[in-house]
């Protein structure tokens, strides 16, 4: 109260040391930062945003820091991802986070004037500008979906019990705005707790469907472990925005059910050998990585609304296609043995996943 009846003797500097006692007291002082987020506000309706900002980046990025860089404001709107140097346990304090989110988001928006009026080309601004925000939508996605800013997250728990809105409203804001984020993002492989996350809170996100899509066609430009981890993604998009989407959710759920379908012998591996054989580059189990990626298109094709006639026959005719592969590799014969015999229980799991979608369908096939 003291605070909001003397609007005007909250300067920059108090800003600063309020960031900074919020920070080293590793919270005691100020527990969720809204102190510090309330002078923030204050002041910066009293001054200049570009003193307030450059004082409070000041404060941000010293934490943890004996000897913190001293950035302009010019210098941080030429490079605004010099936030995300700033301490991950900045992150947990709910007022140092919106602070964070409203300064990224000034500095953006006058990183983004720079580029268009210094680069020699609009295309080379907007590539430059896509790079930058898909490392900027990385960062807070994962902060928030792996649960680090919100505490110890629950295998249980819903994307939905731990989000801020600022995050959300901003990521939703960079999706909007530039398309290709979210394929880029897809192609580098993003992380399953991530993908949930966008799925619950990006409806934007099926803006990008064409060029999922015409990234699933592209055979050459993935491994297939790769297309089958971007179809995954891909499906989950579609059938959750299908309503937002329509026409172009459509095309890229039949494109990642194709996927799929062209990726059952990676699933279940070679006949006779332990399906840990194939492996990628980096070591990873090929088989176990598209087997976890089956296992959620399957659960995602079971969410799609029986009213969704389109949809609900497109998975229909994909779970009987995959019923009847696994029918026709578990009347293999001429072989025995441990790997002959894990392979016959991993059909009969997928065998038992469709037949559970299926019925959450209605049972519109006959598997």
């Amino acid at each position: 109260n003291l605070i909001v009846n003397r609007r005007s003797d909250v300067k920059p500097m108090m800003v600063r040391q309020a960031i900074l006692d919020c920070l080293k007291s590793g919270g005691s002082v100020d527990p969720s930062g809204l102190r510090a987020e309330e002078m923030f506000m204050i002041c910066r309706s009293t001054y200049p945003y570009s003193e307030v900002d450059v004082a409070a980046v000041r404060a941000i990025l010293a934490a943890g820091n004996s000897q913190p860089k001293f950035y302009s404001y010019v210098a941080l709107c030429k490079d605004p991802l010099v936030l995300l140097k700033a301490s991950a346990a900045i992150w947990k304090y709910r007022g140092m986070r919106c602070i964070m989110v409203r300064i990224l988001q000034a500095l953006m928006n006058a990183n983004e004037v720079i580029a268009m009026q210094s680069s020699v080309s609009e295309r080379v601004a907007s590539e430059y500008l896509t790079a930058r925000d898909v490392i900027i939508f990385r960062s807070i996605v994962f902060a928030c979906a792996s649960g680090f800013v919100f505490g110890t997250c629950d295998t249980g728990e819903t994307p939905r019990s731990r989000h801020c809105m600022m995050c959300v409203n901003m990521i939703r804001s960079i999706v909007s705005k530039r398309r290709g984020i979210i394929a880029a993002l897809i192609k580098q492989g993003l992380q399953d707790i991530c993908i949930d996350w966008i799925v619950e809170f990006v409806p934007e996100s099926i803006s990008d469907a064409p060029i999922i899509t015409s990234l699933l066609y592209d055979v050459g430009s993935l491994t297939a472990t790769e297309r089958l981890t971007a179809a995954c993604a891909g499906l989950r998009i579609a059938v959750a925005h299908n309503v937002r989407g329509g026409s172009i959710a459509n095309t890229l759920v039949s494109a990642s059910t194709t996927v799929l379908l062209e990726s059952f012998t990676l699933v279940i591996g070679p006949i006779g050998v332990p399906v840990s054989i194939l492996r990628e580059e980096n070591g990873e189990d090929v088989t176990n990585i598209c087997r976890e990626k089956m296992f959620l298109m399957i659960k995602a094709l079971s969410s799609i609304s029986p009213k969704n006639k389109d949809l609900k026959n497109e998975a229909s005719i994909t779970l009987s296609k995959i019923a009847t592969l696994c029918k026709s590799e578990n009347a293999v014969g001429g072989v025995s043995g441990v790997a002959v015999s894990k392979r016959k229980a991993l059909l009969k799991e997928i065998w038992d996943a469709c037949v559970q979608a299926n019925t959450a369908l209605g049972g519109a096939m006959q598997l």
